[in-house]
């Protein structure tokens, strides 16, 4: 369930913009043998976020645009995934409840200065905090040349901060062949960045290109420590890792409604200390799009397949003292489709099929085809 209220609107100076929204996600497994239909095991979870946030932009002169903004975010979890707790009892079958609770707060205020007319340069700073990790203050610094009418150079550098989320903190998952557990002592994940690239709009075209160098402190990884008797993870800082590579994006119009884009990217990441490359993470990663659009009768389709190479996992070979833990490379290709009809400016409904193949993958966790379908109602 997700739903919120929001004001917008516009005067002489600039915009603004203030909501309040409300999510809760709840997820209720029963695991039964088969074919007696007893109840072996239940697995509940609920999360819940209330946020409030707003922004103001005011022109202050003609070649600066000021922006500020907050917001106030409490996010909780209760269930069976959670450390802690009392027991709660499902049909002779036992496990512990816990609940977690972190709120979080920040500010922002960002200058957009236009130094010249070909020439815009965008410093910000950012203050966090959180209940359970105090406060931060980061800031960036971002620019864009525009060398022509159609290209543009753009380039940011900065800092950023991410305390840990509940889950990461508190999770004590136990299934029938997993475990993960959260981790009360992580620590709060800092990160150097830049990065520079190109854009090109020309008419029906667009291309653009950036590399990207991400340079992370104490960054918040899961780690597999054993698979025996089940699959056990624990999130864990890394003392610092490097993230850096290379994202292309291509789009182009072909007419009477139909599109394509292209997107690709190159990503090494890697464990700043022993260079070893970091788990859960591809080096390629591609996506082939044809789009439709009707916007006289309100129909929208895409068809789409993502490509996922290299990814690279953990698996534990061997038994008792000749285990070892060994690093492998997942890939698979996966066909997407998805339509969508406007009724009117209130009402919007959609189809879709993830993985139309029925392709399965455990160590990109896919479990075959899904059917989603939708409506999307406004007021």
């Amino acid at each position: 369930l997700s739903t919120g209220v929001k004001y917008a609107g516009r005067d002489k100076r600039g915009d603004y913009e203030t909501q309040v929204y409300y999510t809760r996600l709840h997820t209720d497994q029963d695991y039964r043998l088969i074919p007696s239909r007893k109840l072996k095991d239940f697995d509940e979870i609920t999360f819940r976020s209330l946020i409030f946030d707003g922004r103001r932009s005011m022109q202050l002169t003609k070649d600066h645009l000021l922006t500020f903004g907050g917001e106030w975010r409490k996010e909780d979890y209760e269930g069976s995934r959670i450390k802690g707790g009392s027991l709660v009892k499902r049909e002779g079958v036992g496990k512990n409840f816990g609940e977690s609770s972190v709120n979080y707060a920040a500010f922002y205020v960002q200058d957009e200065w236009l130094v010249r007319p070909d020439w815009l340069l965008i410093p910000s700073v950012r203050f966090d905090h959180s209940t359970s990790f105090g406060s931060k203050v980061t800031g960036n610094l971002g620019t864009t040349y525009k060398i022509n009418r159609g290209l543009r150079f753009k380039a940011n550098v900065g800092t950023a901060y991410r305390a840990p989320t509940s889950l990461e903190l508190y999770m004590d998952w136990v299934g029938s062949w997993i475990l993960i557990e959260g981790n009360p002592n992580l620590k709060p994940e800092t990160a150097l960045n830049f990065d520079l690239g190109f854009e090109l709009d020309q008419g029906k075209t667009f291309g653009k290109i950036t590399y990207f160098h991400n340079k992370v402190d104490n960054l918040i990884d899961r780690d597999l420590l054993s698979i025996t008797p089940k699959y056990h993870y624990r999130y864990m800082n890394t003392r610092e890792a490097t993230l850096q590579g290379i994202e292309v994006e291509a789009r182009q119009a072909l007419g009477s409604g139909f599109s394509v884009r292209g997107l690709y990217t190159y990503l090494d990441a890697r464990d700043g200390k022993t260079g070893e490359r970091l788990a859960g993470r591809p080096y390629h990663k591609a996506s082939l799009q044809l789009s439709y659009e009707d916007q006289k009768h309100g129909w929208n389709a895409t068809l789409w397949n993502d490509w996922t190479v290299g990814y690279r996992y953990k698996e534990q070979v061997g038994s008792g003292r000749m285990a070892r833990t060994i690093s492998k490379d997942a890939s698979l290709s996966i066909l997407n489709f998805v339509v969508s009809k406007k009724i009117n400016d209130h009402f919007s409904a959609y189809l879709g099929v993830d993985n139309i193949f029925d392709k399965e993958s455990d160590a990109l966790a896919y479990d075959g085809r899904i059917w989603r379908g939708g409506v999307n109602m406004t007021f």
